[in-house]
């Protein structure tokens, strides 16, 4: 809801947009009426667009943050087996390349 004041010294009261592209329709006229609905409608198609490409982005920031989980899980067992007086070559060569395949997923 808005108030508005006009160039006539009255108040209106506007509840939504259908109220606000009759007031124009009233005091300018129907052409100005329909540049404004076209206007409304472009800011609802963009504000929509904008909410779905937030919940992408929010999305791919999910995906990639399990990424990272996956592969922080992966170096702190090779941290673990780098430890170890006897170094498996193959079990770290294993976790390499599951590090590997996890940033293949995302690139």
């Amino acid at each position: 809801m808005r108030i508005i004041n006009l160039s006539t010294g009255e108040i209106e009261i506007i509840k939504d947009d259908e109220e606000l592209i009759g007031l124009v329709k009233d005091h300018m006229g129907t052409d100005m009426s329909s540049i404004i609905s076209e206007l409304i409608g472009k800011s609802e198609y963009n504000k929509m667009k904008l909410e779905s490409d937030l919940l992408s982005y929010e999305s791919s920031l999910e995906d990639s943050r399990g990424a990272f989980i996956e592969m922080r899980e992966e170096l702190l067992k090779i941290s673990s087996e780098v430890k170890k007086s006897r170094i498996n070559k193959r079990q770290i060569l294993e976790q390499l390349n599951q590090i590997n395949f996890i940033v293949s997923e995302y690139i």
